[in-house]
């Protein structure tokens, strides 16, 4: 049992190192990456969200970055940079031919997906984004087209305490 506690005891001491040396360096990627999202949309954002998942573009060759990263958007431009390895992938806001959400039911959600839509080679490819909050804002902000019910009504309070 003693050999037991000291291991898990150990663990944990790593765990908690590790997380101290890591934390501050994860920030800076992270800083990097927002900085550079805002020079690639010319810096007057509208939107910005600094830990988007991105999920890459369909087909991959339309140039999506996967993974943790900042999103930001312009009235001119949309830009997603990855914290580590910093990988960009920006588009035009006026290529983006549809906006969509992946749930059954955008209203009963704030997390979720979103797809953009937009010309590639001889048809069209997809750029996927997890937004973790603010996903109604985003979808106004892109054009998303809410039928003919309009945007949802989004409880703030309740939708920040999921996080």
């Amino acid at each position: 049992m003693e050999i037991a506690l000291i291991v898990v005891g150990s663990l944990v001491l790593i765990v908690v190192i590790v997380a101290l040396v890591a934390g501050p360096k994860l920030k800076k990627k992270g800083d990097e990456a927002t900085n550079r999202a805002k020079e690639l949309i010319g810096g007057d954002w509208t939107l910005l969200e600094p830990k988007v998942t991105g999920l890459g573009t369909i087909p991959p060759e339309a140039g999506g970055a996967q993974g943790l990263g900042c999103l930001a958007v312009s009235a001119d431009r949309l830009a997603f940079v990855t914290w580590a390895p910093q990988k960009e992938f920006t588009l035009d806001r006026s290529a983006i031919t549809k906006v969509d959400v992946a749930a059954a039911d955008v209203g009963d959600v704030e997390k979720s997906t979103i797809i953009v839509t937009f010309p590639f080679e001889d048809g069209e490819a997809t750029a996927s984004f997890r937004m973790k909050s603010g996903l109604h804002d985003w979808l106004d902000e892109l054009g998303y087209d809410w039928g003919p019910d309009g945007r949802p009504v989004v409880d703030d309070a309740a939708a920040d305490d999921d996080d």
